[in-house]
């Protein structure tokens, strides 16, 4: 799991690009304000839960001295929580922990259904880098901030500056590092956040690389001044959900430990040390492994809590926001680049690209069309009557028409080829389907039951967003009204409640055309055409390899070995949340026959997948394996749209030439010889080894 991992699995279905989330992380933006429940910046530390910063080590053993309040907060694998909100920046009757209790309190009566937020007042006027650090978007937000600023005496902390080069930071912060000098660890930090007032952060990945825990985690360490203000918290669960205790290190530094025990999935744990002016605070979430109390007290060795980082000169600002500017500029240098290098290739790679993706690359379709009217043919890319993908030729090279532009959390990708890419995911919209006028519907639907849907129609020869609808349930901000429409897809923050039947009349609205899609085997693919252009794949050359690599990160898989062509080499079946998969070995390596969310090994070692649309339509595909391959046995289509009086289909190679029509019994007759199999599994252990 990476550092957007815990942001998207741990918020839920957010309003913002998710995205953005990793934008604020790498200082590209500022910050938009979610709803009070659910401030994202706020959410974002809460994913790494910075619990008791901001006090002096006496007070750490007693939490109420640092609470000012109270929230529910939606917890990774539970129920939603009571949790008591607590101040990073001291305890009671320090400047820190007044202004921030008056802040709180002030947010939760300001505002409280969200209506100014989504006003055309929001955003509406830019504060300027004094404010970089805090989510406003009114004028009365800053008038606020002012006030308690000014009243408890504490500073803005003003514009936050990403450095790529961590050397060069710390020598700008006048500190020898963030490690101690006889630290035993690896890291990944890639670069640091800081603020002229010396306050800093650095994310990323680490290791210790002695015996105690060598795992590599996501780790969060921070050090913050007590004379700015800040409006972030921390929060901590019912009492007994948590154990703390004292530590001090090899070079005398009084650290408190916390130990949090959420659930099985979710263990956050938290180093804090009060220092005088200073704040400094490490966290990371474990849901893999139990953490132990010696792995806790290492990093508490590793890292050097004794330094004074200073106030940050105006020249070395400068001089880092202009390594920022370099490196950006490297970058997109780099990213155009390779787009270039992919989109000038023409339709040929993006052919050759969904080949690769996909399990089943005979099933695919193509047909060009011009569809926005400019004389130019689009490239469409589908199977099953619906669109996995649209591109079109322009100036810059060969793209896609439109860009997806959300992403949500908890997706399927269907019959995804790569490992690297397996289980459920953060994914963008799952597919796609023309509509009358060559309106294009994209879809996004989860596996916890969200769903959304956007229109793009052509205006003056460019596809534009129109219509915008999203269903939220069991989403406690949006559990009064589920129903949501999106009017101005430039203003994507303005949500406006609408009914079901609204919902549904917007999806309505814009109906279906089906497409007749040409085999993308008869694709004219050049002699030359490129392979290999998607990127590579994760290899490994046995089973039990893979196994053992998500014993390594992952407790929730689970598998089942199973010989499904009778040759002595066993295929394995495996599961991780709503996702599904059939894996054999072929030519050395491991490699995805099948995979989706309603997949099932039937009677006769069959596989039986099934892709399913939320207007009802569905296709369902038979396969048996031989010689490391899944061949096409059956394939059923029902597709009201083709056939509103007659919508079973029946064919071999799943292609819609070869379809045929059939009657409801012949159709259920066919689906019902495969048996789906009560498979039992089992959890991949840590050490991923297979039971004999």
């Amino acid at each position: 799991m990476n550092a957007m991992d815990l942001l998207t699995g741990l918020n839920g279905v957010r309003d913002s690009f998710v995205a953005e989330a990793g934008e604020f992380r790498q200082g590209k933006r500022r910050p938009r304000r979610l709803p009070s429940k659910k401030l994202w910046l706020i959410a974002a530390i809460i994913a790494l839960t910075l619990l008791l910063v901001g006090c002096a080590v006496a007070y750490m053993l007693h939490l109420q001295d640092m609470a000012f309040g109270q929230e529910t907060q939606e917890v990774l694998g539970s129920e939603v929580q009571d949790r008591t909100m607590l101040s990073i920046r001291g305890v009671k009757g320090t400047p820190g922990y007044q202004a921030a209790k008056e802040w709180h309190e002030w947010l939760k009566t300001y505002d409280p259904d969200d209506a100014v937020y989504h006003s055309e007042e929001a955003f509406s006027e830019d504060f300027g880098d004094e404010y970089y650090a805090y989510n406003l978007y009114t004028r009365d937000m800053k008038e606020k901030l002012d006030k308690i600023c000014a009243k408890y005496n504490l500073n803005l902390l003003g514009k936050m500056y990403v450095d790529p080069d961590e050397t060069a930071a710390c020598k700008a912060l006048g500190i020898p590092g963030i490690l101690r000098s006889d630290a035993q660890a690896e890291t990944n930090f890639g670069g640091m956040r800081y603020y002229a007032d010396g306050s800093f952060t650095v994310e990323g990945h680490m290791t210790l690389t002695d015996s105690v825990w060598p795992y590599e985690e996501i780790v969060h360490f921070s050090c913050s001044r007590k004379d700015s203000f800040s409006d972030l918290y921390a929060s901590v669960g019912p009492e007994g959900t948590y154990k703390e205790w004292n530590y001090t290190t090899s070079d005398g530094v009084d650290v408190l430990i916390v130990l949090e025990q959420r659930n099985e999935m979710n263990q956050p744990a938290f180093l804090v040390a009060d220092r005088g002016e200073y704040v400094f605070w490490f966290s990371a979430l474990e849901y893999d492994r139990e953490w132990t109390k010696e792995a806790l007290e290492a990093y508490a060795e590793a890292f050097d809590f004794t330094v004074r980082p200073q106030r940050v000169s105006e020249e070395a600002l400068s001089e880092a926001q202009a390594r920022r500017d370099t490196a950006d500029a490297e970058q997109a240098e780099n990213q155009d680049r390779r787009r270039h290098s992919y989109s000038d290739l023409g339709y040929d790679a993006r052919i050759k690209s969904r080949m690769e993706f996909s399990t089943h690359p005979s099933q695919l379709g193509f047909c060009l069309e011009d569809l926005n009217g400019d004389g130019i043919e689009e490239l469409i890319v589908g199977e099953n009557g619906y669109i996995i993908a649209v591109y079109n030729k322009r100036e810059d090279g060969t793209q896609y028409l439109m860009t997806p532009i959300y992403s949500f959390p908890g997706m399927i990708q269907e019959s995804f080829s790569y490992i690297v890419g397996m289980g459920e995911i953060s994914a963008s919209n799952s597919y796609m389907y023309l509509c009358e006028d060559n309106v294009l519907a994209y879809v996004a639907v989860t596996v916890e039951g969200q769903m959304a849907y956007y229109f793009a129609k052509v205006e003056n020869g460019e596809y534009t967003w129109t219509d915008c609808v999203f269903y939220y349930p069991n989403n406690d901000y949006y559990k009064d009204t589920p129903w949501i429409s999106v009017p101005d897809m430039t203003r994507e923050h303005i949500k406006v409640p609408i009914t079901e039947e609204q919902f549904h009349e917007t999806v309505r609205s814009h109906p279906r055309v089906p497409l007749t899609l040409t085999p993308i085997t008869e694709f004219p693919l050049a002699d030359n055409s490129p392979s290999g252009i998607v990127g590579k794949d994760d290899v490994y050359p046995s089973i039990s390899e893979l196994l053992r690599h998500l014993g390594e990160y992952e407790r929730v898989w689970k598998y089942r070995l199973l010989d499904l062509d009778g040759d002595g080499q066993q295929e394995l079946f495996l599961t991780q949340g709503a996702w599904k998969g059939v894996l054999t070995v072929k030519n050395g390596k491991v490699k995805i026959l099948e995979c989706g969310e309603q997949l099932r090994i039937c009677e006769g070692n069959y596989i039986l997948h099934t892709q399913s649309y939320l207007d009802g339509n569905r296709a369902t595909s038979v396969y048996r394996v031989q010689n490391g391959n899944a061949i096409l046995v059956d394939y059923l289509r029902y597709d009201k749209d083709v056939n509103p009086e007659n919508p079973w289909f029946y064919g071999t190679n799943a292609q819609d030439a070869s379809l045929k029509p059939v009657s409801r019994q012949q159709y259920e007759a066919i689906l019902a010889k495969y048996v789906p199999l009560e498979l039992e599994t089992q959890t991949v252990s840590q050490s991923g080894s297979p039971s004999e």
